[in-house]
């Protein structure tokens, strides 16, 4: 039997949107007393008149053209008559409509489209998600970023990448006096704030100006880079006895060029700390909470290719997310 479920129109009380709910009532389709959030499971009943139900949503398209409601209901109402194709384009419109809330001109990166359809799984995976996604998403959380991820996801990354530079340390300071850090995806500067009594020199690079404007008020960095860290180590001549990244392989699928360029950036006997979250598939898979999980034996495998040996290997819980602990591995790879 069908059960009522709650109204799917949720984004504003007009005109257009209330004859799309008539419409919609006509054809069959149950509404709840209150608009609520839309989920796509709860849109159809069986019985009801997808063709009614497919003009009420286009006329409302007409008067409203980036109206979610309308775009999620014809995608889905299109899935259920096997017309994939047109399911798959109001879905690329709505993706489109996210990357330009959030400033990305979709045109000049069309990437980013392809990105977010990747997450629901409607279009194969990238090697790592886009720069200028990275860079918006992180501009716009910049100012409530540590409270949210500290306190409300009790997130722990900096402090187990903390704990491991100082047992890589112990073994660095009986050959050096004076060591220099590299923080790729440094942020706020969470890390650096943690481990800034260790060395003499700690660099930073990250994509989101905003971030690292407050890792900037930190007064721990000697230098800060805008920039993406992939590009910053092609061209740095620097050498650091350690290199951190904590939470940062998260937004990367294919890790080999980067384990090459850290190895490369590193001095002889230096480290790369850092964390993933762990997952059960043979190399990498992207996630629909937009991020990389990674096998382990994937990642020990080509560390060891890129000339790494393995110093620690440790489960990790990362952070809380939906109630439930973020299941992570923390690495401590030797040049």
């Amino acid at each position: 039997m069908f059960v009522q479920q709650r109204n799917s129109l949720n984004e504003s009380d007009s005109k257009a949107e209330h004859a799309c709910r008539q419409s919609m009532a006509k054809a069959g389709y149950a509404f709840g007393d209150a608009p609520a959030s839309f989920h796509w499971s709860q849109l159809v009943n069986p019985l009801g008149d997808k063709d009614a139900a497919i003009t009420a949503y286009e006329l409302l398209l007409t008067q409203e053209p980036e109206n979610k409601s309308a775009l999620e209901g014809l995608a889905f109402i299109y899935q259920t008559l096997g017309n994939f194709e047109k399911a798959y384009r109001f879905r690329q419109s709505l993706r489109q409509i996210e990357a330009n809330g959030m400033g990305i001109d979709v045109t000049a990166h069309p990437e980013v489209v392809s990105y977010l359809l990747s997450k629901t799984g409607e279009a194969p995976q990238p090697e790592r998600v886009p720069v200028d996604y990275v860079s918006a998403l992180f501009d716009s959380y910049a100012e409530n970023f540590d409270n949210q991820l500290c306190d409300l996801l009790d997130y722990k990354g900096h402090l187990l990448v903390e704990k491991a530079c100082r047992q890589a340390c112990d073994e660095i300071f009986a050959a050096k006096d004076e060591l220099c850090a590299l923080d790729i995806g440094c942020g706020t500067g969470l890390t650096g704030a943690r481990i800034q009594d260790l060395f003499t020199v700690i660099d930073g690079v990250d994509l989101s100006p905003n971030m690292l404007d407050i890792a900037r008020s930190r007064n721990v960095y000697t230098k800060l880079v805008n920039a993406d860290y992939q590009h910053y180590l092609s061209k740095n001549l620097k050498k650091y006895e350690v290199i951190t990244a904590s939470d940062v392989l998260i937004y990367e699928g294919d890790l080999h060029k980067t384990l090459a360029l850290v190895f490369g950036s590193l001095a002889k006997d230096g480290y790369f700390i850092f964390t993933v979250e762990k997952g059960a598939t043979d190399h990498f898979c992207l996630r629909n909470t937009g991020r990389f999980q990674h096998n382990t034996d994937y990642v020990s495998g080509l560390a060891k290719k890129c000339g790494f040996s393995i110093e620690v290997m440790r489960d990790v819980e990362l952070r809380v997310d939906e109630g439930q602990g973020v299941s992570g591995v923390i690495f401590t790879l030797k040049r």
